[in-house]
C-alpha cells in the first residue's frame, strides 16, 4: 500500500512540474474531507484495477455518485478540488500525510 502511496505522489508530482504561475486555490473540501476523498479514489483504482471497458465507466460512476452523496457535493466540485490539490503542492504534501495517517489507522 506504501507503494501504491509513493507512486501516486510521483505521478502528482511529475504533474505540478508542468504547471505555471501561480494561482489562488479555493477548495470546497476541508483538509480532512480531501485526505478522504484522495483515500476513497486511490482504493477504488487500486480495487479496479483488473475491470476495463464499460463495466470500470459502471463502477467509477456508482463510486462518484457514491462519493457525491458522502460529500454532499456534485461530481464537478469533487473533481476541481482534487484537480487543484494537485497544483498545490504544500496542500498536496499536508493532505498526503493525512492519507498516509488514514492508511496507518486501517492495519
Amino acid at each position: 500500500m506504501r507503494m501504491l502511496m509513493v507512486i501516486c505522489f510521483v505521478a502528482v508530482g511529475s504533474l505540478l512540474a508542468c504547471k505555471k504561475g501561480p494561482e489562488a486555490k479555493v477548495y470546497t473540501l476541508s483538509d480532512g474531507q480531501l485526505a478522504n476523498l484522495v483515500l476513497d479514489v486511490q482504493l477504488t483504482e487500486a480495487a479496479l484495477g483488473e475491470v476495463s471497458g464499460a463495466t470500470r465507466d459502471s463502477l467509477k460512476q456508482v463510486f462518484w455518485t457514491g462519493m457525491e452523496q458522502v460529500y454532499k457535493q456534485p461530481m464537478n466540485v469533487l473533481e476541481r478540488d482534487v484537480r487543484t490539490l494537485e497544483s498545490d503542492p504544500e496542500k498536496l504534501n499536508l493532505v498526503m500525510n493525512q492519507v498516509q495517517e488514514l492508511l496507518d489507522s486501517l492495519r
